[in-house]
């Protein structure tokens, strides 16, 4: 897994060629582009699929958490 600050060999080059549905080169092989659903599309199908409606409580409950995680992994905590 990709993460600031953690040492590994695989480099977002590595995560272009192993996942060419999600990701893209442009320009040059020094710049990757993410071209997948989004998190927050993936999370309302599969809601849907549970039989949530679209924009529902939980899926604004999830996508919270989701935030104070990143919001806390940001902060130098972990």
């Amino acid at each position: 897994m990709l993460r600031r600050g953690s040492p590994t060999d695989y480099t977002a080059n590595n995560l272009a060629e192993d996942y060419p549905d999600h990701y893209t080169f442009f320009g040059s092989h020094q710049n990757i582009r993410f071209i997948g659903k989004p998190a927050g599309e993936i999370l309302e199908d599969y809601l849907t699929e549970l039989g949530y409606s679209r924009g529902s409580d939980l899926w604004f409950s999830l996508a919270h958490i989701v935030v104070e995680r990143g919001e806390f992994l940001n902060d130098g905590s972990i």
